[in-house]
């Protein structure tokens, strides 16, 4: 487990452009090839110059990553050139610097993989993979950023909650496979249909939800009237014997909170449902609300 204190220290650096870092880490570089050169032979500080190239390498890439690399030897060069005896001097530097710069690159490269595979987890952890779009946790970790968003700048923020009529006829008429294909379409088609800037994720089940950010409750509506639209046709041109309930709440006051948001949206995707399905009802939750 990851400790707090270098949580901060990465949130703190991945927050800044990658330059910055990379800018950053060459001043604790250089101080570090200036304490090099003070402390004379005996002391070796080469270790040193590795928090920083890792520093770079995690938050910036891997390229800026080399180019810390490239760079710290020099420094390390720079530093112990006048360092060295006289005795095969350029021959010794020649060494030290190639295995130096030799172990600041097997740094980068790990670390760079490292990020590669820890990105590549954490993508899997929060994506459907049946759909391929996010999947509940991911939603319920953007909804109270989305929401702050939205205070911060006196934004609406909409958030709807879809649920596929008599999807386990699908499963049980047409095979599981079908049923597969169906949810694979309806994500599609609601991506399709929805502004980049929008979410849309996969509950779980045949439950799925979009997150409108900017959109008041009639934006919000027509977005929503497009993608049951979309489905519409893709459901009829597969002959598809299903419908869709929609729970649609916007919220446009301070004093909404992502769970009231959600278990609004819930409960009026159920009411569709208990009152003949196929339909959207939606619900601006106001300061009285």
């Amino acid at each position: 487990m990851t400790p707090r204190w270098l949580r901060r220290l990465l949130g703190f650096f991945e927050a800044r452009p990658p330059i910055v870092v990379l800018a950053a880490a060459m001043v604790v570089i250089g101080v570090l090839g200036l304490i090099d050169a003070l402390t004379g032979p005996e002391l070796r500080f080469f270790v040193f110059y590795w928090p920083p190239i890792a520093l770079v390498t995690w938050v910036a890439g891997r390229r800026l990553g080399l180019v810390a690399v490239a760079l710290s030897g020099l420094v390390w060069l720079v530093a112990n050139l006048p360092l060295e005896g006289p005795s095969g001097m350029p021959e010794v530097v020649a060494w030290n610097l190639l295995v130096n710069t030799m172990s600041f690159a097997a740094l980068a490269l790990g670390v760079a993989y490292i990020r590669k595979v820890s990105d590549r987890q954490r993508t899997m952890a929060l994506t459907d993979f049946m759909t391929g779009v996010p999947n509940a946790r991911a939603f319920l970790a953007a909804l109270p950023g989305e929401l702050d968003r939205a205070r911060r700048h006196g934004k609406p923020l909409s958030l709807a909650y879809l649920d596929v009529d008599d999807f386990k006829s699908i499963n049980d008429t047409l095979g599981h496979e079908a049923g597969n294909e169906l949810l694979r379409v309806i994500a599609q088609s609601i991506r399709a249909a929805l502004r980049a800037s929008d979410t849309v994720a996969r509950l779980g089940g045949d439950e799925f939800a979009m997150l409108l950010p900017e959109s008041d409750l009639a934006a919000a509506r027509g977005a929503v009237e497009r993608v049951l639209a979309q489905l519409a046709e893709e459901v009829a041109r597969r002959r598809w014997p299903v419908t869709f309930s929609v729970g649609l709440v916007s919220c446009t006051t301070l004093e909404c909170t992502s769970e009231e948001m959600l278990q609004r949206a819930d409960a009026l995707m159920y009411e569709v449902k208990r009152e003949g399905k196929s339909s959207l009802r939606g619900f601006e939750m106001g300061a009285a609300s």
